[in-house]
């Protein structure tokens, strides 16, 4: 280390005097001189505080006091050419062209589109987007009653915005409800700005229509493309209004429910839906499409003029006189091309139409199930938006009702039937029904399995709701209904111990409804474990123990599904078909890696990583060991975790021994991988619609299989003692499923 002390590379001044002011730096190098490493000069007045204050923390954007922000630290879509970048003062009844009343209603878009779409990553609030019109503090200014309002801002513009306002609103409620988390899955500060909550959605589209009906009365005045242009979005802002308002009455919690066909509204809403996405597709090609946001893009000053992207830095009350705010603002947002914001709202209609399919009366468990796990699986690819996920859980479970209509005792009747396959409606007449017992005793079993199911039913809204969930906070919460499980799973095993000596072991099994819970919990573990490999949580030296306890998973899976279609006789219904051909591509896939283990290799790759594991030393390995599953430590297995290191130690010494070549560990993997590529097969032809995820997995697995058939052929034939550690490139790639690697070919 240097004997002086470190210089910041300050820019240095070239001219010793200039407005009368001289440079101090010389001076300053030269008394640094005399300071050790570590020393600094202070005075008594000099808090910590201040010398920290003092230094420049995070970006520079987010500075309060930074007013107006320079150039080169603004967002590219906020950026104005040099010769007009002084931003001229705001008249809400500036004249504007239809080009200008276009381009305002597009970077609106670009806006909404934004916040629907804002996320902790992103961090879009509506004081970043849709508050930075300035329009929309001035709406009863701009009412077209008023004289000084211009005809096109007040008949046309106007409508827009209030339906805009009406629909963040309405989304607004949605994500209020608490299916997700405000600040970390989105931003609903609504900086004090009202959304015009207590518009009804009527009002705003009677507005629209009235704005469609001028541009067909007024034909003559205006260009028939740019007339076209706009009716094409006011006809997409109706739709979608619509939708969102239908979506907005299906809420268990109101009476609509109670007057109106639930039915005949998801049906009525999908028509939206369908309408609004046609219309969008309008808006993406053709002389009538979207426009970019960039204010450098505005037609005129006027429409450049009507936003403020600094507003997140002012007050809440843009009416008054502008104030800094008292907290940091967040960094300056660039808002989405034409072509990504048609693409956001794309993917809000799909999950609108999602909901519709959940929300309907042919819905089971496994469809729910199956739905939510694809969904969870995919969330780091894919995220869904905030909006389109609290839409997900209000179709399917809320603090009442299942499905919009049904109790929510339902959901726990639909698992029993789809899981184990007895209807336990049925079992309170049964026990009534048997003769010699006692009406104490029939009540007190009654009693006791309607609280299990009460009890079963929260556990399982709670289930879905994680899934639901951003991947990082569904592991979390995954991992803490473990125990949970676990304590339901031992409650279900008393009660049906007491059935089947009530009403005989062949028409309930003792371990029925034991069977049932810990189906759920094993499947709990196995997202709990695989979500790790999809947060890319595991260093590559763990993956052998991950791989190996989702082998014991997924074979305590096997035997319970054995153990069920013994006492059914064999009877096995679709679901249940679908959930062991699931459950054994997981055993016989996890088994393959695990055999593989050190033997595959690839490179280091953004958005690949390879696969290469070397042993650490035991402590440090029985350390890592307890840290990722800590999650299995619950109160009444408290050696949960020791007994699975000492199990893991012992099969890793026999599996990975001496004694056993590499030779025959691939020719075991190669089976292992051939009965998961049969299981893959029937599960894409018992399906009624293919499963994209699986069928791509049956193809890298293949691949892989192919691979180590050449491998053991080319062994065969020199006759080498130990093949290669390079010959099966693996990776975690994103064209494959998450929880396994593919060849890399």
């Amino acid at each position: 280390m240097a004997e002086h002390a470190y210089i910041p590379p300050f820019p240095i001044r070239q001219d010793r005097e200039q407005n009368g002011r001289s440079s101090l730096l010389d001076t300053l190098k030269g008394a640094c001189k005399d300071l050790k490493p570590g020393q600094m000069v202070s005075v008594p007045e000099l808090t910590l505080m201040d010398a920290m204050a003092a230094i420049q923390i995070l970006d520079p954007r987010v500075d309060g006091g930074m007013e107006p922000i320079p150039a080169q630290l603004m967002a590219q879509c906020d950026q104005v050419p040099t010769q007009e970048s002084s931003m001229h003062s705001f008249d809400v009844y500036a004249q504007l062209t239809v080009s200008d009343i276009i381009w305002i209603m597009d970077r609106m878009l670009a806006c909404e589109a934004a916040w629907l779409e804002s996320s902790s990553l992103s961090g879009a609030s509506l004081s970043q987007t849709i508050h930075t019109c300035l329009y929309v503090h001035h709406l009863s200014s701009i009412h077209p009653n008023t004289t000084k309002t211009p005809t096109l801002v007040g008949f046309i513009l106007r409508p827009f915005l209030i339906a805009i306002l009406k629909t963040v609103g309405l989304v607004w409620d949605e994500l209020a409800k608490g299916n997700i988390l405000d600040g970390e899955d989105y931003m609903g500060d609504k900086a004090g700005v009202s959304l015009l909550e207590d518009l009804d959605p009527q009002n705003a589209l009677g507005l629209l229509d009235n704005a469609m009906n001028w541009l067909d009365h007024n034909q003559d005045s205006i260009e028939e493309n740019e007339r076209i242009a706009l009716l094409d979005r006011l006809s997409f802002r109706k739709h979608f209004l619509s939708a969102i308002t239908l979506f907005s009455r299906m809420d268990p919690s109101t009476t609509f429910r109670r007057t109106t066909d639930i039915e005949a509204t998801l049906h009525q809403s999908i028509g939206y839906i369908a309408s609004a996405g046609s219309q969008i597709e309008v808006l993406s090609q053709g002389t009538t499409k979207l426009r970019q946001p960039d204010l450098a893009n505005a037609p005129t000053s006027q429409s450049r003029n009507a936003f403020d992207p600094w507003f997140c830095r002012h007050a809440s009350d843009i009416k008054s006189s502008y104030t800094p705010i008292s907290i940091a603002p967040p960094q300056p947002l660039e808002l989405n091309t034409p072509l990504e914001t048609i693409r956001v709202y794309k993917t809000i209609f799909e999950g609108m139409q999602e909901f519709c399919l959940l929300a309907g009366s042919k819905q089971s468990w496994f469809t729910w199930k199956q739905f939510f796990d694809k969904k969870a699986i995919s969330f780091q690819l894919n995220p869904a938006p905030p909006y389109v996920r609290s839409l997900w859980q209000s179709a399917v479970c809320t603090d009442t009702t299942i499905a919009l209509t049904k109790p929510l005792r339902f959901i726990a009747i639909s698992f029993l039937i789809d899981v184990v396959g007895v209807n336990v409606e049925s079992i309170p007449q049964m026990i009534w029904g048997m003769p010699g017992i006692s009406p104490d005793r029939a009540t007190m079993l009654e009693k006791r399995l309607v609280r299990f199911l009460d009890r079963m039913s929260g556990q399982l809204v709670a289930h879905l709701r994680n899934l639901a969930q951003n991947r990082s906070r569904s592991k979390r919460r995954l991992g803490h209904s473990y125990s949970d499980l676990v304590a339901l799973a031992d409650e279900a095993s008393t009660l049906g111990s007491e059935l089947a000596d009530t009403l005989g072991g062949k028409t309930v099994h003792p371990d029925l409804l034991f069977w049932a819970i810990q189906s759920l919990a094993l499947d709990t573990m196995l997202h709990c474990i695989f979500s790790g490999i999809e947060l890319e949580l595991y260093r590559t030296e763990e993956l052998l123990s991950v791989y190996w306890m989702t082998c014991q998973i997924s074979k305590e899976q096997i035997e319970l599904w054995s153990a069920l279609s013994i006492w059914s006789n064999g009877s096995v219904s679709q679901s249940q078909d679908t959930m062991q051909s699931w459950t054994s591509i997981v055993y016989h896939t996890s088994r393959a890696l695990y055999l593989l283990y050190n033997d595959v290799s690839g490179d280091m790759e953004r958005g690949q990583r390879s696969w290469l594991g070397q042993p650490k030393d035991d402590q440090i390995q029985r350390t890592m060991f307890r840290k990722r599953f800590k999650w299995l430590q619950v109160r009444s297995q408290p050696q949960n975790i020791a007994k699975f290191w000492e199990a893991f130690r012992e099969d890793v010494e026999m599996t990975h021994s001496a004694e056993i070549g590499l030779e025959e560990r691939m020719r075991e993997a190669k089976g292992d991988l051939d009965q998961a590529i049969v299981c893959c097969e029937s599960m894409t032809s018992n399906a009624r619609q293919p499963d994209h995820t699986i069928t791509v997995l049956k193809q890298d697995l293949a691949i892989i299989v192919e691979n180590l058939s050449v491998a053991l052929r080319d062994d065969a034939k020199t006759n080498t003692a130990a093949l290669g550690p390079c010959l099966i490139p693996l990776v975690y790639s994103s064209t494959s499923h998450p929880w396994f690697p593919s060849s890399k070919v």
